[in-house]
C-alpha cells in the first residue's frame, strides 16, 4: 500500500528528472521545492489529513450501502408478502374451480335422479267374479318382493226371498300375488236364491327397480 511518503518520494525523484531537462530550474527554486517537499513527507498532521479525508468518504459509502441494505430487506418481506398473496389466490381459484366441479356433479346427479324412474313395469287388467267364486291371472314375470298390487273393485250382490220377506247382501273381491307371474282374486259370499249380481275387480300391478 501506498503511503504520503512514498507518494512524495516519487514526486522529488519526477521533478529531479524534469530539471535535467532543456529548461532545469535553478538551485534556489530546486532548494525550495525541495524543502516544502521535505516538509509535506515528514508532515504526519498532512498524511492524518489525507487518511481522515478518504475515511470520511469510506463512511458515507457504508451508510449509503448500509441504507441500500435495508432497502433492499423491505422489498424482499414485500415480495415474499405478495408471493404469499399470489400463492392463496391461487389457491382458492383452485378451490373455486374445484367447488364449481362439485356443485356441477351433484347437480348432474340431481337431473339424473329426476328423470330416472323408480317403477320398472306397471300391469292392469280387471277380472268379473260370481259371488264365491276365484280365479287366477297369468301376468309377465315381476320381482313379487319389489312388486305391489293395488285392488278396485264393484261391488257384486246376491238377494233372498224366503215368501215373506226378501234380502240383498253385496260382495267385494281381494287380490294377491302368489307368484312371479300368477295373482289371485276371490269374491266374496252372498245368497244366491234370487238374482245375483257379478263383482268385478280392476287390479294394478307394480314392479319397483
Amino acid at each position: 500500500m501506498s503511503t504520503i511518503s512514498n507518494l512524495t518520494q516519487i514526486m522529488v525523484d519526477k521533478m529531479a528528472l524534469e530539471m535535467q531537462g532543456q529548461t532545469p530550474l535553478n538551485p534556489e527554486e530546486q532548494l525550495l521545492v525541495a524543502k516544502a517537499l521535505d516538509t509535506m513527507k515528514n508532515n504526519s498532521t498532512f498524511e492524518t489529513a489525507l487518511v481522515a479525508v478518504a475515511e470520511e468518504h469510506l463512511n458515507t459509502a457504508t451508510a449509503t450501502l448500509k441504507s441500500a441494505e435495508t432497502a433492499i430487506d423491505a422489498a424482499k418481506v414485500e415480495i415474499e408478502a405478495k408471493a404469499s398473496a399470489l400463492n392463496m389466490i391461487e389457491g382458492i381459484s383452485t378451490n373455486s374451480g374445484n367447488t364449481a366441479t362439485t356443485v356441477g356433479e351433484i347437480s348432474s346427479t340431481v337431473n339424473t335422479i329426476k328423470t330416472a324412474s323408480v317403477i320398472k313395469s306397471i300391469q292392469k287388467g280387471e277380472q268379473s267374479l260370481a259371488i264365491n267364486a276365484s280365479v287366477n291371472v297369468t301376468v309377465t314375470a315381476i320381482n313379487p318382493l319389489k312388486s305391489f298390487l293395488n285392488v278396485s273393485c264393484k261391488n257384486g250382490y246376491g238377494t233372498h226371498y224366503n215368501g215373506n220377506f226378501s234380502a240383498a247382501g253385496a260382495t267385494s273381491v281381494g287380490g294377491k300375488i302368489t307368484s312371479a307371474t300368477n295373482l289371485y282374486f276371490k269374491n266374496g259370499t252372498a245368497w244366491q236364491t234370487a238374482s245375483p249380481g257379478n263383482a268385478t275387480v280392476y287390479w294394478e300391478l307394480i314392479e319397483y327397480v
